[in-house]
């Protein structure tokens, strides 16, 4: 079983696909096999509210909005924690069966792969926006305790903080602007 894990976002203008392909290279003379994806859904709590199984036969693909499987919320944007497992139904080839999920709103789509695991520290460089620019980071705790963090700039140690995730919870972090360097390093441990 291979797990991966990814950020749902859910709101009045925007939902989160899953997309999942199972397709064999032409060429290869090899039996290939479908796969069953298991998903879980956990709202910012840690409280799992959808669990169910998807098949993915073999040369075909999966791409289902997760938002249809929660309760549609009126917050703007409400985060959500998925966890995802695939499994081959039998010996074979696995194809290209890498788990995607991509959000999509009216005007925009951006794509990402899941991920497969947890880091205990996080630097990100960005690079200074103008004021009225919103910046976030989805933090998952994908463990089964508590996970407090802190975070802070390199240079700008004025901005700083802590914070709180239940287990297999999530949180829509805000990262406040900048405005006296062109970049800095945003750290969370």
């Amino acid at each position: 079983k291979l797990n991966g894990y990814l950020p749902m976002l859910d709101g009045k203008k925007i939902d989160t696909y899953l997309v999942m392909s199972n397709y064999c290279p032409k060429n290869l003379k090899t039996k290939s096999t479908d796969f069953s994806l298991y998903v879980s859904i956990y709202n910012c709590k840690g409280i799992k509210i959808k669990s169910f199984n998807k098949k993915v036969k073999k040369n075909s693909y999966l791409n289902i909005c997760l938002n249809k499987y929660i309760s549609k919320t009126d917050q703007i944007i409400e985060p959500y924690y998925v966890q995802v497992a695939r499994k081959g139904s039998d010996k074979g080839y696995r194809g290209s069966t890498r788990i995607h999920f991509f959000y999509k709103t009216k005007y925009s789509m951006a794509s990402l792969h899941v991920q497969g695991g947890a880091k205990k520290e996080i630097n990100l460089e960005l690079i200074r926006s103008n004021t009225n620019e919103k910046k976030f980071i989805f933090l998952m705790n994908t463990s089964k305790k508590v996970t407090e963090f802190n975070y802070h700039y390199s240079r700008n140690t004025n901005i700083k903080g802590k914070g709180l995730i239940t287990s297999k919870g999530c949180q829509l972090l805000e990262i406040k602007n900048f405005n006296n360097y062109n970049s800095d390093i945003f750290n969370i441990s």
